[in-house]
């Protein structure tokens, strides 16, 4: 989906790194899967995250 696509960075920017005018992305390319390796500071939406993932954790 398109908008995986863009929390993982897979979109253009503009130069300064942000999203144009209208708050979009620009060629954002759909993503059915991505991998987080490095979660950095442990916040409160990273804490939403986990809690997400253990709610919606999928057996193989």
């Amino acid at each position: 989906n398109k908008k995986l696509g863009e929390w993982a960075g897979l979109c253009k920017l503009d130069k300064d790194g942000k999203l144009d005018k209208d708050g979009k992305a620009r060629k954002v390319v759909r993503c059915s899967c991505c991998v987080v390796r490095d979660f950095g500071d442990e916040t409160q939406a990273h804490d939403q995250l986990l809690e997400y993932m253990k709610k919606n954790k999928q057996s193989a």
